[in-house]
């Protein structure tokens, strides 16, 4: 995804799975159950996609860096995040799809909740 010499999530992923390999984890799906997480938040900690919250941090810190300083890897964690920016890469499709609902940012706030406000609401029945 993206180079780990310059991008501090990416490198921090491809430490996690070396780590991985290195405790005989050969799959994300092996890590993943030990830790108790789905395999998706293995994978996208591994290509830098996003980074371990502190949680999944600390746990794959237990697990992978056993001798390692004491929160190293949630200290990496935390520059990831900060590397990317005040809106995280992931969370940037988000934000362009709510812009093409909304509309331009620059109209009127009334005029933009009128329009959300349209939307046919469901009909609710409670028995």
């Amino acid at each position: 995804m993206h180079d780990p010499a310059s991008n501090p999530a990416a490198f921090l992923g491809a430490e996690l799975r070396r780590a991985r390999m290195a405790a005989g984890f050969t799959s994300q799906e092996a890590l993943a159950a030990r830790l108790g997480y789905d395999r998706s938040v293995i994978a996208k900690a591994e290509t830098g996609e996003r980074p371990p919250t502190p949680e999944v941090a600390e746990a794959l810190e237990a697990e992978l860096f056993a001798g390692s300083p004491s929160g190293l890897v949630g200290r990496l964690a935390t520059l990831a995040r900060r590397a990317d920016g005040p809106v995280p890469a992931w969370f940037e499709d988000w934000l362009e799809a709510e812009r093409e609902i909304l509309g331009d940012a620059k109209q009127p706030a009334q005029d933009r909740a009128t329009v959300v406000g349209s939307a046919k609401k469901p009909d609710i029945v409670f028995d």
